[in-house]
C-alpha cells in the first residue's frame, strides 16, 4: 500500500494521460460494487512494464476484497493451469537431449548469421515471423541463412514462406475437425470440416505425426472426438474450484501475495530517453495478425495527432520517414485527432510487399523482453517522423 500511495491520481494522469477524475471514479466503482469482475486485455503486456502492470492489476481484486464472492474474480488469458503437453510425448523424446526454449521474438538474435548457435533446421507453423517479429532487419537476415534448412508449413505464400527451402501445404479451418475455444469465456465448440483437405494439404497435427513416424517415434494418437449429432449446448460436469493448479495454491499458503519475494511490489520503470514519439502497432480490422494479407492487406501508413504533424510541418498524404534506434522506414502520413499527442500509430501485420521500401513496422521495434515473462516489448519503440 505504501508503494501504491506514491501514485496519486494526479501522478497517474501525468504518466498515462487518463484524467485523474476518471481514475478516482473507477476506484470508487471497484471498491463499492459487488460482485465485480476484472478482465485483463492483451495490450497490457506489450512493453517492458507489462509484467509489473499485470501484477498491479491482479492486486486489485485482493485489495477490493472481491475474492471468494460469487460472480467476482478475474478473467485472463494465462497458461499456468494448462495441461503439461509433455504428458503426451513418447518416452524416446522425453529421454532425449534437453530442449532449449528460444523466444520467438528474439529469432533475429539467436539465429543471426555468423552465430555459433547449433540450429540447423527451422520449421515454421502457424507463424509469419518475417512480418510479426520485432527487430525485422535481424529477422530477415536470420531467415535468409543458407546454412539453415527452413521448412514453412503454410496455406499461402507469406513473406516468411518466401525464405523457405521447402513449403508444405497446410489445411484451413474449413478442411479439418477441431475444437475451438473462445476468447474470454469458458465455451468450446466443435469445428466440422466443410470440404476435404485440398490437394496434399495436411493439418498441423497430421504433419507432426507424419514427421514423428518418419523419425521412428511410435506416438499414440487418442481417438478423435466427434461432435454429437445434437449440436445443442452442453454443460461440463466438473467441480467448481478457484485457482486450480495456480497461485494462490497450497504452495503459497492459500493466500495471494501482493509483494513477491523476488520481484517485490510492482513498480513502473520509465523508458530511457529517446525520440519524442511512442510508436504503437495495434491490430487492424483487415487482418488477424498477418492472416488474410494475401488479398486484403491495408495500405501502410503512420498516424499522428494534428498537433504533432503541424509541429513537424507535415501534411496528411505525404511520404515521411519514421526513424527509431533500430532503423527507418518510408510510409505515407495520416493525421487523426483520435490519436493522442506524442503517439505514432502503425498497424501490425501488413505484408512487406505493401511497403514502399519493403520494410514493415517491426523494422523499428526492439527485440527486448519484459523482465517478468520475457514478452516482446513492441510498444517500447520511440520514434520521430521527418519529411522525405
Amino acid at each position: 500500500l505504501a508503494a501504491a500511495a506514491e501514485w496519486t491520481p494526479a501522478a497517474a494522469e501525468a504518466v498515462t494521460g487518463v484524467p485523474a477524475a476518471d481514475i478516482v471514479t473507477l476506484a470508487e466503482w471497484w471498491g463499492t460494487t459487488r460482485p465485480s469482475m476484472l478482465r485483463i486485455g492483451w495490450g497490457t503486456e506489450r512493453n517492458s512494464n507489462g509484467g509489473a502492470g499485470c501484477r498491479a492489476v491482479l492486486a486489485l481484486p485482493v485489495l477490493g476484497g472481491h475474492f471468494g464472492q460469487a460472480g467476482s474474480g478475474v478473467i485472463g488469458s494465462v497458461s499456468t493451469g494448462a495441461v503439461d503437453a509433455r504428458s503426451r510425448w513418447p518416452k524416446e523424446a522425453l529421454d532425449g537431449p534437453a530442449r532449449r526454449h528460444l523466444p520467438m521474438h528474439q529469432i533475429g538474435g539467436w539465429l543471426r548469421p555468423g552465430t555459433d548457435d547449433p540450429t540447423e533446421v527451422l520449421f515454421v507453423q502457424g507463424a509469419n515471423p518475417a512480418v510479426m517479429c520485432p527487430a525485422q532487419a535481424a529477422v530477415l537476415a536470420a531467415l535468409g541463412r543458407e546454412d539453415v534448412f527452413t521448412v514453412v508449413h503454410e496455406q499461402v505464400m507469406t513473406d516468411t514462406a518466401r525464405f523457405a527451402d521447402v513449403v508444405l501445404p497446410a489445411t484451413t479451418s474449413f478442411e479439418i475437425e477441431d475444437i475451438g475455444g473462445s476468447y474470454g469465456s469458458y465455451m468450446v465448440q466443435p469445428v466440422v470440416p466443410a470440404i476435404p483437405p485440398v490437394g496434399e494439404a495436411r493439418s498441423n497435427d497430421a504433419t507432426g505425426l507424419a514427421l514423428a513416424a518418419a523419425l521412428g517415434f511410435d506416438w499414440h494418437v487418442p481417438p478423435a472426438v466427434t461432435a454429437a449429432s445434437d449440436p445443442g449446448p452442453r454443460r461440463a460436469i466438473v467441480p467448481a474450484r478457484q485457482f486450480v493448479d495456480t497461485a494462490p495454491g497450497p504452495a503459497h499458503g492459500g493466500k495471494a501475495r501482493l509483494a513477491d519475494p523476488e520481484q517485490g511490489v510492482p513498480r513502473y520503470v520509465p523508458l530511457p530517453s529517446g525520440p519524442p514519439l511512442t510508436l504503437i502497432s495495434p491490430a487492424t480490422s483487415k487482418l488477424i495478425n498477418s492472416m488474410f494479407g494475401e488479398f486484403q492487406s491495408p495500405a501502410p501508413s503512420v498516424t499522428l495527432h494534428p498537433q504533432d504533424a503541424h509541429a513537424r510541418g507535415l501534411a496528411a498524404g505525404q511520404q515521411v520517414r519514421v526513424r527509431s534506434a533500430q532503423g527507418e522506414i518510408i510510409v505515407p502520413l495520416d493525421v487523426q485527432a483520435s490519436v493522442r499527442p506524442g503517439v505514432a500509430v502503425m498497424a501490425k501485420g501488413v505484408w512487406l510487399r505493401e511497403h514502399p521500401d519493403g520494410k514493415g513496422v517491426n523494422w523499428l521495434t526492439p527485440a527486448t523482453g519484459d523482465p517478468l515473462g520475457n514478452g516482446a516489448c513492441f510498444n517500447d519503440t520511440l520514434v520521430d517522423v521527418h519529411p522525405l
